[in-house]
């Protein structure tokens, strides 16, 4: 299970330069061993390294090892899209089957 946690802005991070960021924390899968599931954890982070410049994914920011957590960039323009793609789904789905 994934648990995402959002910092919230304080007033003062405009003047030293902080974004805010996502918090995913990573909790081990039962299903692997804990070899298997830490070669799976760093291949996800070396993974998001490869693709965070590009413009359509979320940038990595960095990751921890203990907490096992990944974190990114909070993308607005994401969650605007996404929220207006949902809506749309729910909105055309209830048309067509009611």
């Amino acid at each position: 299970m994934n648990q995402i946690n959002l910092k919230k802005k304080k007033k003062n991070q405009k003047k030293f330069g902080c974004e805010e960021v996502a918090l995913k924390e990573v909790y081990e899968d039962q299903s692997y061993s804990k070899e298997e599931d830490q070669i799976r954890f760093e291949q996800e982070i070396s993974i998001m390294w490869g693709v965070s410049s590009h413009p359509n994914v979320i940038t990595l920011v960095g990751f921890s090892e203990n907490p096992r957590c990944i974190i990114t960039k909070v993308s607005f323009f994401f969650l605007l899209f996404f929220l207006l793609f949902l809506f749309l789904f729910l909105f055309f789905s209830f048309i067509l089957f009611f």
